[in-house]
């Protein structure tokens, strides 16, 4: 049971946590643009001018009269019954004001005699419609179809206007306003009116340029960024079909860039209907990206498509078609709907693939949580809790999700590739014999011994012998990356006490054990199954050294009598190997660097035994091309007809003459020397040989 099913409370608190975040996403632009109303002036400083942002914003919350009269221009019109509204005509203001395309807006102005005199920038950075500016009944500015669509625009500063207070007081600022398009605007989620800021000009004009500039430096930047991810997916795509992944991320980036374009290009605009074009395009290519990248996340965490991401794909296309054919049909928020469900479904399937553990999924999904982040904290930056660079914080979140998503197709190709080449070498070894033959074929070669026994009570004996000594055997050879590890035992015509295990450790460290049990039967079975229970039990956490002693302790509590147990063990980490080694044959440390193989012996008495024994360990580095050979003395002490020993000086010249094989290969050579060696299959003592050798680039 997964940490979600064992905790129905906080699976639904953190649904609740993404849906209400998602919400604020969608609608928080929809907010009043409404300000406290404290009083009907508002003051303006030089001062002002040098605050955080540099200019003077003149507050959103004016008089207002529907009627169009030139009189309201005059400094001493009576505009006491006049309502007070936001000049920014958002929706909720709409609905408490009478609009009939035209209406006036006046502004008193308290101008501090530090002003008096300093040339101003007067500015609106939103303006979608037709503004005429005055100063006390005197028009110093006209201003044409507005583009304050969008975030940035430049269209504005070409028709900013400069003009001064000619003396400290009182000022009345009116302006009349006429936006025929106000439901267009509203029907897209947009203001239908205007702001007005107040620059000192002799600075304004060089931060404008610098602000172009910078602006248009970025832009192009991640733009061009954007292109080479999906030029460089596609083209991974093309050379390898099989991971359509490739291809949706590339559309993914691709619709990004283009929404980028749009976006860079609207700031030109020069009219609403532009704009409105541009948006609509803009809207579309989002929509898509959205759509691939719902798509992409099918591809790595989905085996089919599920039928309703057609559903979602058809209703944005129907989506589109209506925008074309019915413009000023009420339905903009359809595709809002639309895109918050795809929302709550990527976020679905994120949270599904991190509990099915898939691959890819962390690089991926922790992607996705910086990016959701983000769009989080600039939420609540837009209401005024933080102070972040919101600009800076939507791109780094936007180029981590983007960097977590090309690098899980780069880790998935890898892989792919990795998975094709282990494929191809597990078909050539298996060609040769496969694990599980290897296990059958000893348990056809105990069994046929068993056969020959004289009499019933060895032959069940031996039978119990071979069931402990197969059970205590590994069922395949531990997989560690940069390690070429081969495993062969050969046993004798009476079941011996030869053992051999792996453990690895949570660290990614590997300890392998190598065991030779004085004796033959039954008692030789139980030390085994001894040694084994004791293994697994303290290789987790214990040193070399710990894990002998307690074995050690452990055989001679059994009180079997003149039953020991020698016993190799070896922990490998890296390039790291230190060994530990009681009562058993020396091994073999064969050296690409010095091209030249050397035994190691190490001293110990088998355990067991009642003389408490000092043992210690060797500690050595495995480089490249550099193999251990751990062996019981089964092979070295083999006669031939001459009864000649083979000797580990044999032996060691064997693998000087074949230390460029694999370490499978060198066994099957060591096995295949041993037969010649002694004319026959079977040995009079149990064989185990162990290559561990450490793979090259």
């Amino acid at each position: 049971m997964s940490w979600f099913q064992k905790r129905p409370v906080m699976k639904l608190f953190f649904k609740l946590v993404f849906i209400a975040g998602l919400f604020l996403v969608v609608n928080y632009d929809n907010t009043s643009a409404r300000q406290t109303w404290s009083s009907d002036t508002q003051h303006l400083s030089k001062s002002q001018l040098n605050s955080e942002h540099g200019f003077i914003r003149l507050t959103d919350i004016w008089k207002f009269s529907p009627d169009d009269n030139p009189e309201f221009a005059s400094p001493v019109h009576d505009d006491t019954d006049w309502e007070i509204v936001s000049t920014l005509l958002a929706r909720v203001d709409l609905d408490f004001m009478d609009w009939n395309n035209t209406g006036w807006f006046r502004l008193n102005l308290d101008v501090d005699e530090s002003l008096s005199g300093v040339p101003l920038l007067l500015d609106m950075p939103i303006l979608n419609g037709e503004a005429e500016v005055f100063i006390d009944g005197n028009k110093i500015a006209s201003f044409g179809l507005g583009n304050g669509i969008w975030n940035w625009n430049f269209g504005y500063y070409r028709s900013a206007h400069i003009f001064t207070f000619s003396q400290p007081g009182n000022y009345q600022l009116a302006v009349r306003f006429v936006n025929p398009q106000v439901e267009k605007l509203l029907l897209r989620n947009q203001y239908a009116g205007f702001r007005i800021q107040l620059y000192e000009a002799n600075s304004q004009f060089g931060t404008v340029l610098s602000f172009i500039r910078t602006t248009s430096f970025k832009q192009f930047l991640f733009t061009g960024a954007l292109i080479v991810f999906a030029i460089i997916h596609l083209l991974l795509f093309a050379f390898y079909p099989g991971q359509s992944q490739n291809l949706y991320f590339s559309l993914f980036t691709l619709c990004l860039a283009l929404v980028n374009l749009i976006i860079w290009q609207a700031e030109f605009t020069s009219t609403v209907s532009e704009s409105f074009f541009f948006l609509d395009i803009s809207s579309l290519f989002k929509a898509l990206s959205i759509i691939f990248f719902l798509r992409f996340a099918y591809a790595m965490f989905y085996r089919e498509t599920p039928w309703y991401f057609w559903v979602f794909t058809a209703l944005i296309a129907a989506d589109t078609l209506l925008k074309w054919i019915i413009p000023n049909f009420d339905y903009y928020y359809l595709l809002d709907v639309i895109l918050f469900i795809l929302s709550l479904e990527i976020i679905r399937v994120t949270v599904n693939a991190f509990r099915d553990k898939k691959k890819g999924i962390l690089i991926f999904g922790t992607g996705i949580i910086i990016f959701i982040a983000s769009q989080l904290l600039l939420i609540i930056n837009s209401y005024g809790l933080l102070s972040l660079d919101t600009e800076w914080t939507g791109v780094s979140g936007a180029a981590i999700l983007l960097l977590s998503m090309s690098v899980t197709l780069s880790k998935s190709v890898a892989q792919t590739t990795n998975d094709l080449k282990s494929k191809l070498r597990e078909v050539k070894e298996l060609s040769e014999k496969t694990l599980l033959q290897e296990r059958i074929n000893r348990e056809q070669e105990v069994s046929r011994r068993l056969l020959e026994a004289d009499n019933s009570r060895k032959t069940k004996e031996l039978e119990e012998a071979r069931r402990l000594q197969l059970s205590m055997l590994p069922d395949r050879v531990p997989r560690v990356e940069g390690l070429d590890i081969s495993v062969k035992m050969i046993t004798a015509s009476e079941v011996g006490g030869d053992y051999y295990d792996f453990y690895t450790r949570a660290d990614g460290s590997l300890i392998a054990a190598v065991g030779d049990a004085t004796g033959h039967g039954l008692k030789a079975g139980m030390v085994v199954t001894t040694v084994r229970s004791y293994f697994h039990t303290l290789a987790g956490s214990n040193t070399l050294l710990d894990i002998l002693k307690k074995i050690s302790e452990g055989i001679r509590n059994m009180n079997l009598k003149m039953l020991f147990m020698g016993l190799t063990l070896i922990k490998i980490h890296k390039e790291k190997v230190e060994i530990v080694s009681a009562g058993m044959s020396p091994l073999l440390h064969y050296s690409s660097q010095k091209n030249k193989v050397r035994e190691l012996r190490i001293k110990g008495m088998p355990l067991g035994s009642k003389v408490s024994f000092p043992y210690k360990n060797h500690e050595l580095n495995l480089e490249n091309g550099d193999f251990l050979l751990v062996m019981s003395d089964g092979l070295i002490e083999a006669f031939n007809e001459q009864r000649e020993q083979f000797s580990i000086g044999r032996l060691a010249k064997i693998v000087q003459e074949n230390k460029h094989l694999s370490s499978d290969k060198l066994i099957s050579i060591m096995i295949e020397v041993f037969r010649k060696w002694t004319g026959h299959s079977t040995p009079d003592d149990d064989i185990t040989l162990m290559v561990i050798k450490k793979a090259g680039n």
